[in-house]
């Protein structure tokens, strides 16, 4: 399980970047493949929205083309310790 909150103003504090997620239905299991590919979803929401998801979504942060982005990012195993 991955946990990202936002700490910075898109369009404010930085320009570009968010949060890019791949379907699992156009490039497959193997994240690789999306590479050269455009995202089928971006996530740029306001500071304090926290956003969830299982870790093994093809995932990434994008560029930016101005100033600074701030996140928190937590992930956690949600298997117990003798399956990890």
């Amino acid at each position: 399980l991955t946990v990202l909150v936002p700490l910075s103003t898109s369009d404010v504090e930085f320009q570009g970047g968010g949060t890019a997620f791949w379907s699992e239905a156009e490039i497959g299991k193997d994240s690789k493949a999306a590479q050269g590919r455009r995202p089928s979803l971006v996530m740029k929401p306001p500071p304090g929205t926290g956003l969830f998801w299982r870790g093994h979504l093809t995932h990434a942060g994008l560029p930016l083309t101005t100033g600074c982005r701030h996140v928190f990012v937590a992930s956690f195993d949600l298997r117990p310790a003798e399956q990890a």
